[in-house]
């Protein structure tokens, strides 16, 4: 296997790459930031960082569209319920900052947020066709397998780290460092890599399509996470469910699942199955309910706003002697943003999801359009249940799966439209 940091200069050089194929097609500057988003390439090349590789590439990209009226239109916040949504929930985490317990963190942590803003806006506004749209979930699950790569090498390569008799890997640095949020996004992945393979693609993909998922699942089992197997078991009851093939899929996955916690070995079997505890086994399964109750009475302490964007473990510490993340979406929107947020990020998920089910259930798509209407569903209903062991809310995931929402209204209203002139 190569080494990560080989992996890291091919990253660099394919996004410098896709840089330069704005001037054949604006919707590689997206690609390009979205390789930057997952690769974090300053985190491993300080240069890129001291110049600030992201900002220069995010600014690139957003000029791009701006100075296109077309593409101005596709952002304008009124043009759909999903982008006023959204803009709603951005002004909350805004007022939120302003009456935070710490401005300096929720400053941060807002800034952060605009950044996913951005990627918002690239995504609405420069996937106009369905090749567009393919090409970018694509780059999105190889992105997903890049993740996964460096804690496989990892765990192949003797660099462990222990919990109690179980071992499991991660990354160095990035977003695979933390075990939680490693498997979390290799869930996240795993809908659409299905979704797209199932569609059957030519051979090629499809066969990339596979190794690709061994790669995330491998991930997974490696992250040594419980929040992740459920998140898996997940995965694989809905891709059942939804099948055409029901008891078949159901039983290839169960024999996959259990023949891979078995190669794992008796230890890494013992800690998973503390999951059936339901939080009483150890002070890490616990702390997700003691996260969402804390979440709660910050709520009532500070009922419209929260204690600010980010500032959950500045509140805890302050209030609780506890200075650790929510490791609960749930108690994190509640006490970071109030009732304002549970009210507006509600929407926006609600809102985002009614209209992929609609659309879903009008069953006269395509068969890729159908079938990533599938993917988000599927993705968004598994990262709902992961909400109870981890602290996602500003992440990217949420925001991606609306923007392809609105990109997948866009182009059936299209189809739409050419059939009607066509009779």
């Amino acid at each position: 296997m190569p080494a990560p940091q080989v992996i890291n200069t091919i990253a660099v050089i394919i996004t410098i790459g896709l840089l330069l194929l704005m001037v054949k097609d604006k919707i590689y500057g997206l690609l390009a930031y979205a390789c930057i988003s997952f690769t974090r390439p300053g985190n491993h090349f300080p240069f890129l960082a001291s110049i600030r590789f992201e900002m220069i590439v995010a600014i690139v990209v957003l000029i791009a569209i701006f100075v296109s009226a077309e593409n101005r239109k596709l952002i304008k916040i009124t043009r759909n319920d999903i982008s006023k949504r959204l803009f709603i929930f951005l002004a909350v985490v805004l007022a939120s900052t302003l009456f935070s317990v710490d401005f300096n963190v929720a400053s941060e942590r807002s800034w952060e947020f605009l950044k996913i803003y951005a990627f918002w806006l690239m995504i609405i506004g420069l996937i106009r066709t369905e090749k567009h749209l393919n090409l970018f979930l694509w780059t999105f699950c190889f992105l997903i397998a890049y993740i996964a790569y460096e804690p496989i090498y990892n765990y192949f390569t003797g660099v462990l780290r222990m919990r109690g008799e179980t071992a499991y890997a991660v990354a160095s640095t990035g977003r695979g460092a933390g075990h939680v949020a490693l498997g979390i996004y290799l869930c996240q992945g795993l809908s659409f890599l299905w979704y797209l393979v199932t569609v059957r693609p030519k051979i090629v993909m499809r066969v990339t399509g596979y190794f690709l998922i061994l790669i995330c699942f491998a991930g997974i089992m490696v992250s040594g996470s419980r929040g992740a197997i459920v998140g898996l078991v997940m995965f694989f009851l809905l891709i059942s469910y939804f099948s055409k093939h029901r008891i078949k899929l159901f039983l290839s996955t169960g024999i996959i699942f259990i023949v891979a916690m078995i190669l794992m070995g008796s230890d890494y079997i013992s800690y998973m199955s503390t999951i059936l505890d339901f939080g009483a086994s150890d002070r890490s399964a616990a702390s997700r309910f003691e996260g969402l109750r804390h979440g709660i009475e910050m709520l009532i302490r500070r009922p419209i706003f929260g204690v600010g964007p980010g500032c959950y473990p500045v509140a805890r510490r302050m209030w609780f002697g506890w200075g650790l993340w929510s490791h609960n979406i749930y108690g994190q929107l509640a006490g970071d943003l109030g009732l304002a947020g549970l009210i507006a990020w509600g929407l926006f998920v609600f809102t985002y999801l009614k209209e992929c089910f609609l659309m879903k259930s009008a069953s006269n798509s395509k068969p890729l359009l159908s079938n990533i209407m599938m993917a988000v569903i599927v993705s968004n209903i598994v990262c709902l249940g992961l909400g109870f062991f981890a602290h996602m809310l500003y992440g990217y995931f949420w925001y991606m799966s609306a923007g392809i929402v609105v990109v997948l209204a866009d182009l059936k209203n299209r189809d739409q439209t050419a059939l009607e002139r066509r009779r």
